[in-house]
């Protein structure tokens, strides 16, 4: 197996887990991109956390040769036989983008206000600190981003 196929195992291995945990679902992957939903923003984000923290663990140095850019949205999804879409489909792709290009080297979660909102009054309040990703991306001119500290 070569060194990418380990890391793409490792991947598919840690989403599954994540998945089963929280109440998650695939909705479809492209490359080493996937697409989940949870029934609601404190399971999204503690499996996020659960996934970047797996991803980074020591002993496993798939973390170190690729970091994770993370993505939460909350909003609608349409689906129609194989195809998954909506705006919030679009949005969620941006900030992953922005994540992306924030932290090449790291491994970096964002989410959006709408995620945000939902996990002021939590435990999570504390841990988001908002940042500005200007107006390169008109897809997100009205969207409010967050990273998630000490993640």
């Amino acid at each position: 197996m070569t060194q990418v196929e380990k890391i793409l195992d490792r991947l598919r291995e840690l989403v599954g887990i994540v998945c089963r945990d929280f109440g998650g679902a695939t909705h479809y992957s492209v490359g080493d991109s996937y697409y989940l939903t949870f029934p609601d923003a404190r399971l999204a984000i503690t499996a996020v956390q659960r996934l970047a923290e797996e991803w980074r663990a020591p002993g496993h140095r798939e973390g170190a040769f690729c970091p994770m850019g993370v993505a939460v949205h909350k909003g609608v999804l349409y689906a129609f036989r194989d195809f998954v879409y909506s705006r919030d489909v679009n949005i969620t792709a941006a900030v992953e983008r922005v994540a992306s290009r924030l932290s090449p080297a790291d491994t970096i979660v964002l989410v959006t206000g709408q995620v945000r909102d939902d996990l002021v009054d939590s435990e999570w309040g504390e841990r988001f600190h908002r940042i500005d990703v200007g107006p390169t991306v008109p897809v997100l001119a009205d969207i409010e981003i967050y990273r998630l500290g000490n993640c």
